[in-house]
């Protein structure tokens, strides 16, 4: 089932609660369209686009800040047990205080419903981490 198959607006709630095991393996990406009106659901999250040698593609991405590389750890592990049990995999940049997630569709060559879904699951668990 698509999130964007509802003429509703997208909200943060439904991408978070959205399974990415229930889509189908995306092989094309998203329009411009489809991306703005995911976008606005998840306004902390930037696309950005890069050239390489197989053409232009783009990612979905959030610096998230910690008091020190421990917290940072914690929350990139969390993550990835989220991207695991999702089937969709993250590049994790970490530094000192400083955890960097991008989403990007392999297959597609760019974002898909995946990458704005786990976006919204990653703003759960930075929220969960700032509780404790």
């Amino acid at each position: 089932m698509s999130i964007l198959s509802s003429s509703a607006a997208i909200t943060h709630e439904a991408l978070a609660n959205a399974d990415c095991r229930a889509l189908p393996i995306a092989r094309q990406c998203l329009s411009t369209a489809e991306l703005l009106a995911l976008q606005q659901a998840l306004p902390e999250w930037k696309i950005q686009t890069s050239d390489n040698s197989s053409g232009s593609t783009a990612q979905l991405s959030r610096r998230c800040s910690f008091t020190d590389l421990a917290s940072a750890m914690r929350f990139a592990n969390a993550v990835a047990t989220m991207a695991d049990a999702q089937d969709h995999h993250p590049e994790l940049h970490l530094s000192w205080g400083l955890c960097v997630v991008s989403w990007s569709t392999h297959s597609a060559h760019g974002l898909t419903q995946r990458d704005f879904i786990c976006a919204a699951k990653v703003d759960g668990l930075l929220h969960a981490s700032q509780r404790t």
